[in-house]
């Protein structure tokens, strides 16, 4: 009986699958016919909004785990040698980046 359950889930997940696939290639033929006749594409607001917003988060995150980390000698000295430090310097100023690049598109 749990062959006949797993035949059958299996069955319905492949036509789902198939299904979605399908409809993800007719809105991307839809899509690229309408990127031919654009002239500037389209700033969605929002959209850039919401990443600012989690950019923001990621930042805020970040920071809280580095003052956890320094706050703890054992942590510290691990994220030291780990090179975390560096390594979220180097993921800040590319957050940094792009939400600078988003605000420009936001502005113009």
């Amino acid at each position: 009986m749990k062959k006949v359950y797993t035949l059958i889930t299996v069955f319905l997940l492949f036509f789902t699958c198939k299904l979605s696939a399908q409809n993800v290639s007719s809105l991307k033929s839809k899509n690229q016919s309408n990127v031919n006749t654009a002239t500037k594409p389209d700033v969605d607001e929002q959209d850039i909004l919401k990443q600012i917003s989690q950019i923001n988060e990621h930042l805020s995150a970040i920071e809280t785990k580095r003052n956890y980390i320094l706050s703890n000698p054992a942590e510290k000295s691990s994220a030291q040698e780990q090179g975390w430090f560096e390594d979220m310097k180097k993921i800040e100023k590319s957050l940094l980046k792009k939400k600078e690049k988003l605000t420009a598109l936001i502005n113009n």
